[in-house]
């Protein structure tokens, strides 16, 4: 039986091959679709702007806080200095702290005057959280860590000069 199949195959090779042949001239020949490949662009955005302040606060009813920063935006980074005044503030502490900064257009919105109302507390080590706004239209969302002794219920004026 073997026999017979290979006969029969090799009869349709030899009747069909022809046939097979001149249809593949036909579409080489021919112009063929070739679908069209859309490649778009990949676009990645860029880092949010974000701070990092260390400073030093001292107050008794009325407390003073100064330090400095660095701006991180658009793949650089920018110095500046941070001078704070508050009502309500007591203690002698250290704050690190860092967070993001919002509707930044130019690394030089972020310098102003900034008000935020806050409330943090330490003793040993303790944490805060304060929002501020600036005339730019700039906000800046601080988390950070605060050591020392220190108590604070209050309304601050914050100013950020850049260097």
């Amino acid at each position: 039986m073997s026999k017979l199949v290979r006969i029969v195959a090799l009869s349709l090779t030899v009747v069909f091959l022809p046939v097979i042949a001149a249809q593949a001239d036909e579409i080489v020949g021919s112009d063929i679709a070739v679908p069209t490949v859309i490649v778009e662009e990949v676009v990645t955005a860029a880092p949010p702007a974000f701070v990092d302040i260390n400073s030093t606060a001292i107050g008794a009813g009325i407390g003073v806080t100064w330090g400095s920063g660095t701006l991180t935006f658009e793949g650089r980074q920018h110095g500046f200095d941070v001078l704070e005044v508050g009502l309500g503030e007591f203690g002698v502490s250290t704050l690190r702290a860092g967070g993001a900064v919002a509707n930044l257009e130019n690394a030089s919105d972020l310098a102003g005057h900034y008000v935020a109302v806050g409330a943090s507390a330490a003793l040993g080590t303790g944490t805060s959280t304060l929002t501020m706004h600036n005339s730019n239209g700039v906000s800046i969302t601080l988390s950070g860590v605060t050591s020392g002794v220190q108590f604070s219920l209050a309304t601050k004026g914050i100013r950020i000069e850049m260097r």
